[in-house]
């Protein structure tokens, strides 16, 4: 189990910050269900994955559809040097 903060981005101006312990080896299906147990998250909430635009300068967010959570592992979507979901 690794510690990992989980930064839920909403429609709100303040985002808020989780901190909770979870595996990196489970699929997204499993954390999700974790994650909602420990009231976390709700069951509308969707995953993303940080990405770089704009030669590094920039960043996004892609969804990951919700019928693909069980394919992805936590280890894959979150940034490793924070340990930030």
């Amino acid at each position: 189990m690794y510690n990992i903060i989980v930064n839920v981005i909403d429609d709100l101006p303040s985002q808020t910050l989780k901190f909770v312990r979870l595996n990196l080896e489970d699929n997204l299906l499993k954390i999700r269900q974790e994650l909602e147990k420990k009231e976390v998250i709700g069951n509308s909430w969707l995953f993303s994955k940080k990405y770089s635009e704009n030669n590094d300068t920039g960043y996004g967010f892609a969804e990951i559809a919700f019928n693909q959570k069980e394919f992805f592992l936590l280890n894959e979507i979150i940034e490793e040097n924070s340990n930030t979901l």
